[in-house]
């Protein structure tokens, strides 16, 4: 009997991890920003390369012109975890406008044929689109994790 608790354990941690890898194979990938905010203030015409890309567990942020001086750009490190519906994106990195946890959702775009995925915290607010994505054949693949 002492052991059911500990393989329950075992069942629900794997699970969750299953239940994650889907949604990391989508946010994988390199994504351009189209809009972003950082503490209510637009940046979008500060970035000098708009692109996040995120790869196995690695990711490159974007560079940034901020006071007239540039920012390069910033390595990090994230990972996509699951608490009851919502889905979050915690980044780890020296770039302190994308680092921390932050709520991630996706929606189609039919219009432009596109998927757009939305990073939002309290601080900050990105919406980006998936570069090199066929829509037509794999736009089913953002379903279970669509903004609601």
């Amino acid at each position: 009997m002492k052991k059911m608790p500990a393989q329950v354990a075992c069942l629900f941690t794997l699970i969750m991890l299953c239940s994650c890898s889907g949604i990391k194979q989508v946010v994988k990938g390199f994504w351009t920003i189209d809009k972003i905010e950082y503490k209510k203030q637009d940046l979008f015409y500060d970035i000098l390369s708009n692109v996040i890309i995120f790869e196995r567990n690695k990711c490159n942020m974007p560079t940034f012109y901020e006071y007239h001086k540039i920012e390069s750009n910033e390595q990090g490190v994230w990972e996509v975890t699951q608490e009851g519906d919502k889905y979050y994106l915690t980044i780890k990195t020296g770039n302190d406008i994308f680092a921390g946890k932050h709520n991630i959702c996706f929606k189609k775009d039919y219009e432009n044929k596109l998927i757009k995925m939305f990073i939002t915290s309290d601080s900050l607010f990105v919406e980006c689109r998936k570069g090199l994505f066929n829509f037509d054949k794999d736009n089913k693949i953002i379903d279970d994790y669509l903004c609601k």
